[in-house]
C-alpha cells in the first residue's frame, strides 16, 4: 500500500488502545502514542482519537468508531479522502471491494446478503461521497442488498465480461464499471429509517450536525446524497 503511514494515537481508553494496536499491526502503519495532539507535525500524518471533543489541529483526524475498518479509513486519508466506490458481487457468498481512485482500500467476503449490506453501510459512514455498484449476476440477492441501501447512491452493473476469480476480485471488477442508477419509485421511508439516517448523518459529519427529517426522506428517496443534505 505504499510508504508507511505515521499514525498518532490520541486514545484514553486502554481497552480501545489494545484493539487499535491489534487492528493496525502491520508494516503499513507506524503507531505513535500522543500525550497531546500537536497543532502540526512532521512526525505524525494523521491522528486517531477517542476524545468526545476532537482535538484542534491542522492534521487529519479520525474519530475512532469502527475499529475493524480503521485500516480502510487510514488508507482513505492517505489517498486524500476522495469519493469511495464499493463493489458488491452478490450470491451465496458475497464479495465486497472498496476502491478510491481505482485503488483497492479494503475487501471482504460475507456469508449473507444482509451481512454484506451491513458492511457496506459501515464503509459508507467513512465517507460523505460514496457510490455502491452491485453486480447483476444474482438478482434476488442483489435486490435484497440494494433495498437495504436505499439512502446510498446505488448502481446495478452488468457482470458480463467482468472476468472470473474470487468473490472479492469480482467485486473489484464490478466497482470499476459504471452501472445504471437504481431507483425505487414506490418506496416510502418509514419513521424508523428516517431516524436511523439522521443518526448516521450525525456520525458522518463528525458530530457537527444532524440533517432534518425532510432531508433524510429526500436522501432515502434518492433525491439528495447525504453529502448534499449535510451541505444544505
Amino acid at each position: 500500500m505504499g510508504e508507511t503511514l505515521k499514525v498518532g494515537l490520541d486514545l484514553h481508553n486502554f481497552g480501545l488502545l489494545h484493539r487499535v494496536v491489534a487492528a493496525l499491526e502491520s508494516d503499513e502503519f507506524r503507531l505513535l502514542p500522543l500525550d497531546a495532539v500537536p497543532a502540526t507535525s512532521d512526525e505524525v500524518e494523521v491522528v486517531v482519537s477517542d476524545a468526545a471533543q476532537l482535538p484542534a489541529t491542522s492534521l487529519p483526524v479520525i474519530a475512532l468508531g469502527d475499529v475493524a475498518l480503521l485500516p480502510l479509513q487510514l488508507r482513505h486519508v492517505r489517498a486524500g479522502r476522495p469519493p469511495l466506490v464499493i463493489g458488491v458481487d452478490p450470491g451465496g457468498t458475497t464479495g465486497v471491494a472498496v476502491l478510491a481512485q481505482r485503488r483497492l482500500l479494503h475487501s471482504a467476503e460475507c456469508a449473507t446478503p444482509d451481512e454484506a449490506a451491513e458492511l457496506v453501510r459501515r464503509v459508507a459512514r467513512c465517507s460523505l461521497d460514496c457510490t455502491v455498484r452491485i453486480g447483476s449476476g444474482a438478482p434476488e440477492a442483489g435486490a435484497r442488498i440494494a433495498a437495504a441501501l436505499r439512502h446510498l447512491r446505488v448502481e446495478l452493473v452488468d457482470e458480463r465480461r467482468s472476468g472470473s476469480g474470487s468473490h472479492t476480485a469480482a467485486a473489484r471488477a464490478i466497482a470499476l464499471k459504471r452501472g445504471e442508477r437504481v431507483r425505487e419509485l414506490d418506496y416510502r421511508p418509514t419513521a424508523g429509517e428516517v431516524a436511523r439516517l439522521q443518526a448516521e448523518s450525525r456520525i458522518a459529519s463528525g458530530s457537527r450536525r444532524t440533517i432534518s427529517r425532510q432531508q433524510a426522506r429526500q436522501v432515502l428517496l434518492g433525491e439528495l446524497t447525504l453529502e448534499e443534505a449535510l451541505r444544505g
